[in-house]
């Protein structure tokens, strides 16, 4: 939640202190995504998942980095593949149906949508994900309310995140944030 600057350098000392992590590498990779500063996210994480082949969170992290800094085909791809070599599907499904959903693959989406129905103990944030990239505003701040009522862990980033940008200036976005006690505005 503050300075950029800030929160990389504390994210590469994490890092430099425990460098065969993998976790502490995605954190410090994911630093660069939420700074906005997609290149340098995308060669940290393309590192990262080169290093750890076998790291599913880095690899579906890498998947955003590029959804967001406009490379879908290449995000989708990742999620696909990890998709159908997870054994707990409910931890990908969503973020595959919001890729879909970006690149205007509706009927995708809403297959996803259809799947994650289909099993059990889904969290919040994989609706909304999908809602999110269909834009369907309603259902997005439906399911982002009950994240954040469930203290979803990935909720904590709604301040920061640019996949929230197209909702950020919403009163319920701003509601939910607050209530958080979130800030909505970044501090670079």
């Amino acid at each position: 939640m503050g300075p950029d600057s800030e929160a990389i350098a504390f994210s590469k000392q994490a890092k430099d202190l425990d460098p065969f992590s993998p976790v502490a590498a995605l954190n410090f990779c994911r630093s660069y995504y939420l700074a906005r500063r997609l290149d340098e996210a995308s060669t940290c994480f393309d590192k990262l998942v080169q290093d750890n082949p076998g790291f599913n969170n880095g690899q579906y992290t890498r998947a955003f980095v590029y959804l967001q800094g406009g490379r879908l085909s290449e995000g989708i791809e990742i999620l696909k593949d990890l998709y159908a070599n997870v054994k707990d599907k409910r931890s990908v499904a969503g973020g595959l149906g919001y890729a879909y959903a970006l690149k205007g693959d509706r009927e995708s989406a809403y297959k996803m949508l259809a799947e994650l129905e289909h099993l059990s103990n889904i969290p919040a944030q994989e609706f909304m994900l999908i809602y999110l990239g269909l834009r369907d505003d309603e259902k997005t701040f439906y399911w982002l309310d009950r994240a954040a009522t469930d203290h979803y862990a990935p909720v904590a980033y709604i301040g920061v995140d640019p996949m929230y940008d197209p909702i950020r200036k919403d009163p319920r976005f701003i509601a939910i944030a607050n209530r958080l006690n979130v800030p909505v505005t970044r501090a670079n």
